[in-house]
């Protein structure tokens, strides 16, 4: 008798019926995206997406037991047959143009840590020339007037820059935005008809599916609709007025009726952080010793990772994680390497065994 598929979980609905590859392909991609963390816009768009249709739940679900059953060769020393057969069923893929599933399957392994190894020879696994720890920096642009402008992955943008106005058009995704003060040329960032003025600030703009997210870290900053969406706008209707945002606030605004008139909101010191953790450096682990892993971010992070089993310190991990999330480290090592972390103090984490 036939051995049924092993990651066919993400693939059938509580009632029996098959779900579409579109919905396989779509929960692939936000599986993707949660994992590496998502913006303040797209954790709204991925609940509703969730509850949406029962069986977008059960793709997810079924995506993360497939995720961590893929891990597990990882730590009982078969990821080298596993590879081989992956390896043998992607080129089947291939002549078979099973695309849809195909993708799914690809962002999936990647985010295991195991689909770019796919790709190599199995003797290539076993050599220490791929064994590897990258540190990965966000996209950063100097601009001629001494300002500087982050990038997070994805983003696209547009200078404008003219003798009265220095202009910047954010045409997707989030950059953090570090003016130079020029009160005689006013630094303005453009989104989805909205328009963000500053003289000399930090903040951050997040030009989502739907809104415009304003985060200022400095200074203070005026939101305001664009002249081109205020003509748009029904000249009987109340015009609204611009949005002072001052720093440790933020502010959102629908792209499809942009209201800046609607009052900021306070942000917490934590929520900053965690908003803008894309700008810390990541660490890219592939098949890396935990005792180099942990050296690395010991470098980047007042927490410090003590090894105290000598046996642990040869595991070898693979994946991307924030410089400074270590609880996203922790959850790993104790979901997929049977670690048990211990905590002492405010600044060490201890890693063990588990008995």
């Amino acid at each position: 008798m036939r051995r049924p598929p092993l990651f066919n979980r993400d693939r059938i609905r509580a009632d029996g019926r098959p779900i579409s590859a579109a919905i396989r392909e779509a929960a692939a991609d936000w599986v993707a995206r949660r994992d590496a963390g998502l913006r303040a816009c797209e954790e709204v768009d991925y609940a509703a997406w969730l509850e949406a249709d029962p069986a977008h739940r059960t793709a997810v679900d079924g995506l993360d037991f497939a995720w961590r059953t893929l891990d597990r060769p990882l730590t009982t020393g078969t990821a080298d047959a596993v590879l081989g057969e992956l390896a043998v069923r992607a080129r089947l893929r291939r002549r078979q143009r099973a695309v849809a599933c195909g993708l799914a399957s690809l962002v999936l392994l990647v985010g295991a840590g195991l689909g770019w190894q796919a790709l190599r020879p199995a003797s290539d696994l076993r050599s220490p020339a791929v064994v590897s720890a990258v540190v990965l920096l966000p996209s950063i642009q100097a601009l001629p007037d001494g300002s500087v402008i982050e990038l997070r992955d994805g983003a696209e943008i547009k200078v404008e820059f003219t003798a009265a106005q220095r202009r910047v058009i954010l045409r997707r995704g989030e950059a953090y935005f570090k003016v130079a003060k020029n009160a005689a040329r006013p630094f303005v960032v453009a989104a989805g008809g909205v328009e963000v003025r500053a003289v000399g600030t930090a903040f951050s703009v997040d030009f989502g599916k739907n809104v415009v997210d304003v985060l200022v870290t400095e200074g203070k900053v005026v939101v305001a609709m664009a002249p081109a969406e205020t003509a748009r706008i029904d000249a009987t209707q109340p015009k609204s007025e611009p949005l002072l945002v001052g720093a440790g606030q933020g502010a959102t605004i629908p792209t499809t009726a942009p209201q800046p008139g609607s009052e900021s909101r306070p942000v917490s010191e934590a929520d900053v952080q965690s908003r803008l953790a894309w700008r810390s450096p990541r660490l890219d682990f592939s098949g890396t010793p935990l005792i180099e892993a942990v050296a690395l971010l010991n470098r980047h992070n007042r927490v410090q990772f003590t090894i105290e089993d000598p046996g642990l310190a040869r595991t070898r991990v693979s994946g991307i994680f924030g410089a400074v999330n270590t609880d996203a480290f922790v959850r790993l090592l104790e979901s997929s390497f049977d670690v048990q972390s211990e905590r002492r103090g405010p600044d060490e984490i201890v890693l063990r065994r588990r008995p």
